[in-house]
């Protein structure tokens, strides 16, 4: 979504948020068990959701897209 609201987000911005939606799996019970923690998973959504706006940011800041040529 990062992309759709600011101009400056990038390729990499993105894939970065996008590798960060992955730890979502973290808030399943089945696995919590299977690494023996026990984290709520509302707590897991709000913590990887956050570190995917601050990934998108850093990566689109360092990493920003070339510019488009106007034909």
């Amino acid at each position: 979504m990062g992309g759709v609201y600011w101009k400056r987000a990038s390729k990499a911005g993105a894939y970065g948020a996008f590798i960060c939606g992955f730890f979502t799996i973290l808030g399943l019970k089945p696995v919590q068990q299977v690494f023996g923690v026990s984290w709520p998973s509302e707590v897991v959504g709000l913590v990887v959701a956050a570190t995917a706006c601050v990934v998108m940011f850093a990566l689109s800041s360092l990493f920003p897209d070339a510019p488009k040529e106007e034909e």
